[in-house]
């Protein structure tokens, strides 16, 4: 079908054929029909009867204006209607034909007056029925494609019918085969007056139509049409009201109808060929709307592919040939030029990789019912979502979409699902989603087995859920998830659940709420099975509560019996003894009373474990000067404190601080020999904005390697080199510093040698008052 492009323009709604401003010709040719109505009335009022007879002057305007330049009409309207196939122009020819035909007949009819007024009156009621029909078509018809061989003969039909009919019609009223339209002596009779009333009507009817559609799109065809039309009203309107024939009145009608004819030529003349198509508003509308549907075909999104199925004898789909694909085909499919061919052609193999796809589109092109599917089409290893239709048998339409990025999307989805489940399963734990405002529960297939169900045994819902709750906690459960929904709490919710087999577990449920303008949407969670972990916590918490009570009874047991033996020796070595006996007496009171002191610790690191010692503001210049008068008074031992002119630093800590200082000075005094000098300086320092209390204790004893620097502070160092630090002493330390936020750590007195001595480094927050 040719589409024709027409003057469009853009609106805030839509499209809509562009329309111009009255011209001033257009507004002129008004003029001869208003001069004409003014002269009806005028004549017709003032009754004059004079009559000017000029026979040869009337024949010779006959002739020219409603003869000669209606048959031009005639034939221009052919050579549209073979452009186009427009009905609307094919009787508009015909009915020019009429009336030429009348006015060239029944104005040489001078012999018998009622024949000639019978030829005419029928002939313009005859015109004006074509003229209908043209406006009727005008109106209704949808224009066809151009196809020459149908309008050839329907043209071929409708001007040698329409000759037909006037001849039988003049014949007839020769042969007075009519009732009278006139007789000598009397005039023109009630018939006649009731045929020119008829075709008057039609004429004003067929003018009213054309000017309706003149108004949609103001087309100059239109315009010189219509008022065409209505100059040829009024002058046969004019016939109906004279007196007499050859009057002033009659006369005005008359030119009225020869204008007309002028008229109806400049119509036809004006008619713009665009394409050999006709410019009416019917045919603009269907090419705009051509036009939207090219576009729309061309720039949707989808792919659209019309095919014409080909079969064997036996009525099987074999092949399809592609009649017309839109711009998107190309971009799907990735293949350009394919009309014109098979598809057997475009994708060798496909029949046989794909016979399900012939099956359908023969089935839809047979049947004309619809369908749709989603092929993985194995030629282009892509995935096609495809509907397809059929408006006429042996055709289908597919309109389809590459919707292989989606596949990927859904089958990453399923591995995603399977993933989580096959995870839950593993762990233990079960989801659930609570639409809360429709009341709709969805369970994981992880949570119904924890339920000890099925997955999909019973239909999730809330009450279900509650049914399997243990009836001791079922209070407090339901307390909690209110809690949950209402306040949007993220916290466990750990309760016991009563299986149908009567087996008891314990879980925790961990819920998040979804809100939406402030009120609970849906509810998100999740189950996990904590029996096993219950069991372990029952079993460590036994296991503790009993290695506690072994602690403390051999904790209690073996200090009482370190006294007993520190009591014995120390009576003993107090006896006069000789020098190398009472030597050999200090040792093993040096193991028990270092015993005694790793007892001690054990105790405290279990209590600070525990939490059983509160941090409070404690004075580190008091610590330090209680340390140094506990060590000071030893001899041969030289300890030094340092406060750096300030009496008081006040730190957070807990009365296990002197502890900490304790064991460095201790340290210090068993690792420097027989005279140690053991200095303690108390200072304040400030790193990344925060202040602190620096406490540096130094010695002058062996000093620590640096491989074993980083060691010293772990529990129960062991090796064959001998360090300082054993046992729980520096790991106590260690543990106590960071229980105040604070740091420790060793270094070399004489950077770089550590044979110099060792210095501990203590930092911890400071406190201000």
């Amino acid at each position: 079908m040719r589409i024709d492009i027409i003057s469009l323009r853009k609106t805030d709604d839509d499209r809509i054929i562009e329309k111009s401003p009255a011209l001033l010709w257009e507004r002129l040719i008004w003029a001869p029909i208003l001069l004409m109505a003014a002269a009806i009335a005028i004549f017709y009022s003032s009754g004059i009867k004079t009559t000017y007879e000029y026979p040869v002057l009337l024949t010779t305007l006959n002739t020219l204006f409603c003869g000669s330049a209606s048959l031009l009409i005639v034939y221009l309207a052919a050579r549209s209607y073979l452009n186009t196939g427009s009905r609307a122009v094919l009787f508009m020819g015909c009915g020019m034909m009429a009336f030429a035909i009348t006015y060239l007949l029944a104005g040489n009819l001078l012999w018998d007056l009622n024949a000639a007024v019978t030829v005419h009156n029928m002939g313009v009621f005859l015109t004006g029925l074509c003229f209908l029909g043209s406006s009727y078509w005008a109106l209704a018809e949808r224009p066809r494609e151009n196809m020459l061989s149908t309008t050839t003969r329907q043209l071929g039909l409708a001007y040698p019918g329409m000759f037909m009919i006037m001849s039988i019609l003049v014949a007839g009223a020769l042969v007075g085969a009519f009732p009278a339209f006139y007789v000598d002596g009397q005039g023109f009779t009630l018939l006649r007056q009731v045929v020119l009333f008829a075709t008057v009507a039609e004429f004003v009817i067929a003018f009213a139509s054309i000017g309706f559609l003149y108004r949609e799109s103001r087309t100059p065809f239109l315009l010189w049409y219509g008022l065409g039309l209505l100059l040829i009203g009024l002058g046969m309107g004019t016939l109906i009201i004279e007196g007499s024939p050859a009057t002033l009145l009659s006369w005005v009608g008359r030119g009225g109808q020869f204008l007309g004819g002028l008229y109806m030529l400049v119509a036809v003349r004006s008619l713009k060929m665009t394409g050999g198509y006709v410019e009416i508003p019917l045919e603009k509308a269907l090419r705009e709307s051509e036009a939207r549907y090219s576009s729309l075909f061309e720039n949707m999104m989808n792919g659209f592919a019309y095919c014409k199925m080909q079969f064997d004898n036996g009525g099987n789909p074999i092949d399809f040939v592609y009649i017309n694909v839109n711009n998107a085909f190309g971009r799907l499919i990735g293949l350009e030029n394919v009309v014109g061919k098979k598809a057997t052609e475009i994708f060798p193999g496909i029949k046989e990789l794909h016979p399900e796809l012939f099956e359908i589109y023969g089935r839809v092109a047979l049947t004309g019912r619809p369908e749709m599917f989603e092929i993985e089409f194995k030629p282009l290893a892509a995935w096609f979502s495809i509907s397809v239709y059929s408006t006429e048998r042996g055709y289908f339409t597919t309109v389809f979409d590459n919707i292989t990025e989606r596949k990927r999307a859904e089958e990453a989805l399923r591995e995603s699902e399977y993933n989580l489940a096959a995870a839950q399963e593993v762990a233990h734990i079960g989801s659930y989603t609570w639409d809360i405002n429709n009341h709709v529960l969805t369970w994981s297939d992880e949570l119904y087995r924890i339920l000890g169900l099925c997955p999909g045994q019973i239909q999730p819902s809330f009450d279900a859920y509650v049914s399997f709750i243990h009836p001791d906690d079922r209070n407090e459960a339901l307390g909690k998830i209110m809690t949950v929904v209402n306040d949007a709490k993220v916290e466990p919710n750990e309760h016991r659940i009563l299986r149908r087999d009567g087996s008891v577990i314990n879980i925790q449920v961990r819920s998040k709420v979804i809100f939406n303008n402030g009120k609970p949407l849906k509810l998100h969670g999740t189950v996990h099975d904590i029996t096993e972990r219950k069991r372990v916590e029952e079993e460590l918490t036994v296991a503790k509560q009993q290695a506690e009570l072994y602690l403390d009874l051999m904790g209690h047991d073996i200090n009482n019996m370190h006294q007993i033996a520190l009591g014995y020796l120390e009576l003993v070595r107090d006896m006069q003894a000789e020098e190398c006996e009472r030597e050999l007496l200090d040792k093993p009171i040096e193991v028990l009373q270092r015993s005694a002191l790793l007892i001690k610790n054990v105790r405290k690191l279990q209590k600070l474990q525990d939490g059983a010692f509160q941090n409070k503001e404690v004075d580190l210049a008091n610590i330090l000067s209680d340390v140094q008068r506990e060590f000071g008074a030893m001899t041969k031992k030289t300890i030094t404190l340092n406060l750096n002119g300030c009496e008081h630093y006040w730190v957070g800590a807990n009365e296990l601080l002197h502890d900490v200082f304790a064991n460095l000075v201790s340290n210090a005094i068993k690792h420097t020999g027989d005279y140690a000098d053991i200095r303690i300086d108390l200072d304040s320092v400030e790193e990344k904005g925060i202040r602190y209390c620096r406490v540096i204790v130094e010695d002058n004893g062996t000093g620590i390697p640096d491989e074993f620097k980083a060691r010293v502070f772990k529990r129960l160092l062991k090796g064959s080199i001998k360090v300082k630090g054993m046992g729980l002493g520096l790991y106590l330390v260690k543990s106590l510093v960071e229980s105040y936020n604070g740091r420790v750590w060793v270094e070399d007195r004489v950077p770089g040698d550590h044979t110099k001595g060792a210095k501990f480094v203590v930092l911890l927050p400071a406190l201000e008052r």
